[in-house]
């Protein structure tokens, strides 16, 4: 990249004049004087960074470790591999290319076939995530939640460094002490302030190796007592704790208990807590270690959670919504394709979700996973912004029931719902975990029968789905050929890709006449939408992609002839 003044080139990291009228690119914002401003001196040149090809970035260990989810070797090998930038990174998440994890666990359990799954928690920003076996970087653009395993977090003084790597890049991620991410983040704040690079911070390593059998991601660790779940309390980057209640099973006493804590908090909440997210049985706190220590923070939570009544005697009120459903709509069907097309081909959740979930769960048809879903109540345990956003309606404990329309009459409904005119049908209750526990106790028989006949199916499933898994992540990994570029001057003014993603949707073809501006087709990353619009008025003279096919930046999509 060049700047430049009026056309004439200007150096970086050095001050300029510029005058009213003049034109600076790459366009750049700043604030207008009011007066004549005063000589600015270079930038201190030990502050201007390195953009190399190899990187190395600080991350502290956790929340997820060894031994409960990954082994010790394979953590050893997390930090002595160097990790390839993949093709298919952007704002949203880095993907990395690397060695296959080892798992401690065969599976997610109740969160799902692979055992990178667990029960949906709080993602800290500079998580890395292991989607499957794929490590991805999520970034501040990425997912605020999810069911895969993180067992590293980077420092928030490091995270500058991951905006500016590229495809083909590596990456050597080095442990650092709490202490240390926070020594380097007070550094980086003082070079701002003082434009002056500081003393450098001294990278000391922590040892990784687990403690008394418990991983040395956990910070404290409470055992279960009579009226508490055990308790773990884990590191998660140097701005965030994950608390966790519970093993790794799905128990509502754990979410009502989170529930509890959250409101304990908010009646003394100290300075420096800055947010609170919960999860199916964890919560995420956030926090300012300029004003709240870690340290400080610990004893905070573990004095506080002796206060906390015992989980049986639990209540939350809780409100039952009836929304309308259209099950196996168009919308549905066309989300499925996209998958296909855009991300993977083959899962043992293709090519249709409900015969994945009849298959899973040992159901005798299709009909019985439709009567399942229209005859249940759901209870609200997480809201964020996944993808989607916080929904506007929902709260937690809500207990959400569908029934049944056509897609026809859920259009209707909506443009109802929009005009204001639709109301929700919504009843008060009070969810009492004392009173469904009797529930359970009194249909314990038949749901042991169901889990008994849902866990042979599952087993089956997990059996089907290595079967074909590995092949599956080595096609992803590798990045598209390169594209020939060689002769594509004559089709006339080329419009190239700017992120890597693949072509979900083409909305021209040869022949057509587009406006500046026009949108020429659609590109999926990530989970996301990006559209190409036209950078010139003309006519479609060629297309060089087709919908399903893997682009990286600067690639040629189609050329326009003016």
């Amino acid at each position: 990249m060049s700047a430049t003044l009026d056309n004439k080139p200007v150096e970086f990291w050095k001050p300029i004049t510029v005058k009213a009228g003049q034109v600076n690119l790459p366009a750049c914002t700043t604030t207008a004087p009011t007066h004549d401003p005063a000589p600015a001196a270079p930038a201190d040149p030990d502050l201007i960074p390195d953009y190399p090809d190899h990187w190395e970035i600080g991350v502290l260990y956790g929340p997820h470790g060894a031994p409960d989810f990954f082994t010790e070797a394979s953590i050893e090998k997390f930090f002595e591999q160097d990790w390839e930038v993949h093709y298919n990174s952007n704002r949203l998440g880095i993907r990395l290319n690397g060695p296959k994890p080892e798992f401690t666990r065969a599976d997610g359990g109740e969160a799902g076939l692979h055992p990178s799954n667990i029960h949906d928690c709080e993602y800290a920003i500079g998580s890395i995530n292991f989607t499957g076996d794929m490590p991805v970087i999520l970034t501040k653009d990425g997912p605020s939640l999810g069911g895969f395993v993180c067992p590293v977090t980077i420092a928030k003084a490091e995270l500058w460094k991951v905006g500016q790597v590229k495809p083909g890049d590596t990456i050597r991620f080095v442990s650092i002490e709490n202490d240390t991410a926070v020594k380097l983040s007070e550094r980086q704040e003082l070079a701002i302030k003082s434009l002056m690079a500081p003393p450098a911070v001294d990278l000391a390593k922590p040892d990784l190796a687990p403690l008394n059998g418990l991983s040395a991601t956990i910070l404290a660790h409470l055992e279960e007592t009579d009226g508490r779940p055990e308790v773990s309390y884990r590191q998660a980057g140097d701005q965030y704790i994950l608390l966790e209640y519970g093993p790794n099973v799905m128990d509502l006493g754990f979410r009502l208990r989170i529930h509890a804590l959250m409101e304990a908090i908010a009646d003394v909440q100290p300075a420096g807590l800055l947010e609170l997210s919960p999860g199916v049985r964890s919560l995420q706190l956030r926090y300012d270690a300029r004003i709240l220590p870690q340290h400080a923070l610990m004893e905070y939570l573990l004095d506080l959670e002796a206060t906390l009544p015992p989980t049986d005697e639990l209540k939350v009120r809780s409100r039952v919504i009836h929304l309308p459903m259209a099950f196996e709509d168009s919308a549905t069907l066309e989300a499925v394709d996209k998958y296909r097309q855009s991300v993977r081909d083959t899962a043992p959740w293709l090519p249709n979700n409900v015969d994945f979930m009849q298959r899973i769960n040992g159901l005798p048809s299709r009909e019985a996973v439709r009567d399942i879903l229209f005859s249940a109540r759901y209870l609200v345990l997480g809201l964020g912004d996944v993808y989607l956003g916080t929904p506007w309606l929902l709260r937690f404990f809500d207990q959400v029931c569908y029934y049944p329309v056509t897609e026809a009459e859920l259009d209707e409904m909506r443009d109802q719902f929009r005009a204001g005119q639709l109301t929700v049908k919504i009843e008060e209750e009070t969810f009492d975990l004392k009173s469904h526990q009797a529930f359970l106790d009194a249909n314990a028989g038949s749901i042991a029968d169901f889990r008994k006949m849902q866990q042979a199916a599952y087993a089956k499933e997990i059996a089907r789905w290595k079967d074909n898994e590995t092949d599956e992540l080595d096609r992803l990994a590798k990045a598209p050929p390169k594209a020939d570029l060689s002769g594509l001057e004559k089709f006339g003014e080329l419009v190239s890709a700017e992120i890597a993603g693949n072509i979900w949707k083409c909305l021209v073809k040869p022949g057509d006449t587009v406006a500046e501006g026009d949108p020429l087709m659609i590109v999926e990353a990530m989970k996301m939408e990006f559209e190409v619009n036209a950078t010139l008025a003309g006519e479609i003279s060629a297309m060089h992609v087709q919908p399903g096919k893997a682009v990286t930046p600067g690639e040629p999509l189609l050329s326009i002839k003016i």
